[in-house]
């Protein structure tokens, strides 16, 4: 069953577009339900007064000189009709009474959900609304921390510089001077210390103390300090006393350091110092935040730090504010489809119980009654809230996360929101991302836990994968250790918020062209083969982590019973094949494609084949100017695999580099197709070049336009060799004199594949 927490999460530029289409179908819900209440009522007003004709006409009395002074068979006939309208009355009463009992129902739900989802609603707005701005503000946070970054970088080149010319002149006036400035000692209060030192603390102080805003009837202060906080500070960082602390603390604020943002009340001071009093109930806000004696380059250096300081208080301030929104949305998603789901519950149950009433009434409703029944057999609640999740959906894209891009590293600290490509080395480091890894591990830890204790259920741990999770926390760091109960949900945060899907979507329209294929046993084994080939085109990172996950999920299903294992398969595909393919822009078609369910399928049905091939790591994958991977420009990037033995001459294969899946082309002589010197080969669609001498080779292609650039495969001292050439493709056997292949139709008009017909005729 589709769920709305995955399919109506909007787009990047607007988070909120799932909510607002699920909030519409909401009221239009509630609407029918009003409108389904005053049908009730309308019809409870229609068999009450019904049957209070019929009783009317059940109890009158028969005229004294009719069927009251006749005491014969027709006057008992009519007593008995007169009798059986009484019943039929009495069965439009049951009737009444079991439409006044739906009325509960109905109201109950449109009590309770009248304000609940606009309530949540309110709640996404506004923080949909704070992080708008936010970013908006982020930007120029950002700009500034860089452009004071260069700054500081540019005054302390020039020092650099200045220094070096000083030495060669012999000069360090200028030296003498900044050492003596910073080196000028001060009475802070009861303590002593350099500029610099005092500089630093202030600086420090700028940093770890917690700010707040306050709000109050003159407006909001921003960024306010408690006393207590600045006293408590002081103490633990200058390890001094309290008369100390309170002196350091009154210093500061006589030199308008801080200043207090209301005035101090005469009872509560806690210290004093030359006629400036403190008190740690009062809040504070930063006035000066140096001592401007320090030389340029250092005061740049500190004005870098403290914006560096502000653009991560702006990053964490809108991260939070991301992540409450995403909570909010999930919320808001999850109780609209339980909304939704009992609300089509509540239609049904009411319409069914409609129907038995007037199963109670007269023979003639019979075949009213039994064509209701029939009707209300095919629906289904659960049905119908798919049905709307197949209908609206708008997408399984997660919002965005905020993810910190430093002046100098990057992003490379980051876990979440960042392409897999930047989270591992390419210099023989790790080849699938360390914190997929550590969940992995986690997850293995959790199944088989040390000390023989009980592990995670294959049951249970099929549970967490197929179901749904609230974004769980992230950890601040890969180092801190990650609880066992969280890995899954880690996980499939971690592969939600991937910019790129775990498989890269670059092979995303060639595995829909593959899969739209039949499902024969011959078909069958070529997809297979076809689907190890695609995949060893994308980026090492991503074949070696989709082989983790994949490896982890057969774990999970081979623990199972074996009667349970085909299902667990089909729920795993269904639940998860969305986080390992994903198109690189998503449109209302690929909504609607089911090839990423198949491919998981047979990732974990066919799973030693397809991973049996492992690409080489040595060398960095391209990027085309559209984001994706140039997976096809390396031969180096595979494994060599050594000739099959053959005591059989002509049988004999020679070693090859084995490359992707190429489409088939078949390749046929020119001229005349009965001539001895020429030479009939046919590449499979795994890309083995066949020929009447036996295996003559693999057949590599690469990214070409209209035309393709041809691909040798050449025989030298029984050793078949592939490569790239300018000239025409060459073969050369001991069986068949050296042959030209020349390109007679693509067989594809795009371009975008070698393939096609190809002709061999003798070379001059």
């Amino acid at each position: 069953m589709l769920r709305f927490e995955e399919w109506f999460w909007g787009t990047p530029d607007d988070p909120t577009a799932g909510v607002s289409v699920l909030h519409t179908n909401h009221q239009r819900g509630l609407a029918e339900l009003e409108e389904l209440l005053a049908f009730i009522k309308a019809r409870i007003a229609a068999e009450e007064a019904y049957v209070a004709k019929l009783g009317d006409a059940a109890r009158a009395k028969p005229r004294s000189d009719g069927f009251g002074a006749d005491e014969g068979l027709v006057a008992q006939i009519f007593a008995n009709a007169k009798e059986e309208v009484n019943n039929l009355a009495t069965a439009h009463k049951h009737t009444t009474t079991q439409l006044l009992s739906l009325l509960p129902r109905l109201n109950t739900h449109l009590d309770l959900h009248r304000k609940r989802l606009p309530q949540l609603k309110d709640k996404i707005d506004a923080s949909h609304k704070a992080l708008v701005t936010q970013r908006a503000e982020l930007a120029g946070v950002q700009e500034e921390y860089y452009a004071k970054s260069r700054v500081a970088d540019a005054e302390e080149a020039k020092v650099s510089v200045e220094d070096a010319v000083g030495g060669m002149g012999g000069g360090g006036a200028r030296e003498c001077g900044d050492v003596e400035v910073m080196d000028v000692m001060i009475n802070v209060g009861l303590s002593i210390f350099t500029v610099e030192d005092f500089n630093t603390l202030l600086a420090r102080m700028q940093r770890d103390l917690n700010t707040q805003d306050i709000r109050s009837i003159w407006g909001t202060t921003k960024d306010t300090i408690v006393g207590k906080d600045i006293t408590t500070y002081l103490r633990h960082y200058l390890h001094t006393d309290e008369e100390t602390t309170s002196s350091v603390f009154a210093y500061l604020v006589s030199e308008n350091f801080i200043r207090p943002t209301s005035r101090v009340s005469v009872t509560s001071l806690t210290g004093t110092a030359a006629g400036v009093t403190t008190n740690p109930s009062q809040t504070y806000v930063w006035k000066r935040l140096s001592i401007e004696t320090e030389p340029p380059h250092r005061r740049a250096r500190r004005d870098a730090d403290r914006a560096d300081h502000a653009y991560r208080k702006a990053i964490a301030a809108a991260e939070e504010t991301r992540a409450h929104l995403e909570l909010a949305v999930w919320e808001y998603l999850k109780a609209a489809q339980a909304v939704e789901l009992d609300r089509v519950t509540v239609v049904k149950q009411t319409l069914a119980a409609l129907n038995e009433a007037e199963e109670v009434g007269r023979a003639v409703r019979v075949q009213v009654v039994q064509s209701q029944a029939v009707y209300l057999e095919t629906l289904n609640p659960e049905r119908e809230v798919e049905i709307v999740a197949e209908r609206l959906r708008t997408g399984n894209v997660r919002i965005p996360p905020v993810v910190y891009k430093s002046y100098y590293g990057g992003s490379a600290d980051t876990i979440i929101g960042v392409p897999l490509e930047e989270q591992v080395s390419i210099d023989g480091g790790p080849t699938t991302p360390p914190f997929l890894t550590k969940c992995l591990t986690v997850l293995a830890r959790a199944r088989q836990p040390p000390g023989g204790a009980p592990g995670l259920s294959p049951t249970s741990e099929l549970a967490q994968w197929t179901g749904t999770h609230a974004p769980p926390t992230l950890p601040t760091t890969i180092h801190k250790p990650i609880p066992t109960t969280s890995a899954i949900p880690l996980i499939k945060h971690y592969l939600t918020h991937l910019p790129t899907s775990l498989v890269h979507p670059e092979i995303y329209d060639p595995l829909k062209l593959l899969y739209l294929s039949k499902t024969d046993d011959d078909e069958h084994l070529t997809r297979v083969q076809s689907l190890a080939s695609l995949l060893c085109t994308v980026p090492p990172v991503h074949w070696y982590a989709t082989r983790d996950i994949v490896q982890a999920w057969i774990g999970c299903v081979r623990g199972l019973e074996q009667e349970q294992r085909d299902q667990a398969v089909v729920e795993l595909a269904n639940a998860l094949g969305s986080l390992v393919l994903r198109p690189m822009t998503q449109s209302q078609v690929t909504l609607h494609d089911k090839h990423p369910v198949r491919l998981l399928k047979d990732l974990l049905l066919h799973h030693e084949p397809i991973f049996a091939t492992a690409p080489r790591v040595s060398e960095p994958f391209r990027r085309r100017p559209n984001g994706d991977t140039d997976s096809l420009n390396s031969i180096n990037s595979v494994t060599r695999h050594p000739p099959p033995s053959s005591s059989h001459p002509q049988s004999s294969a020679p070693s090859l580099t084995n490359m992707q899946m190429q489409p088939p082309a078949v390749l046929l002589p020119l001229d005349n197709p009965d001539s001895d010197d020429e030479l009939d080969i046919h590449i499979a669609p795994d890309g083995v070049v066949s020929s009447r001498a036996g295996s003559a080779g693999s057949l590599h292609g690469s990214e070409h336009g209209r035309d393709p650039p041809p691909v040798a495969i050449e025989s030298r001292g029984g050793e078949l060799l592939v490569g790239t050439l300018a000239s025409p493709l060459v073969v050369s056997s001991a069986e068949a004199p050296s042959l030209e292949l020349r390109l007679v139709d693509d067989g594809d008009e795009s371009g975008d594949e070698v393939g096609g017909l190809f002709a061999a005729v003798e070379r001059a």
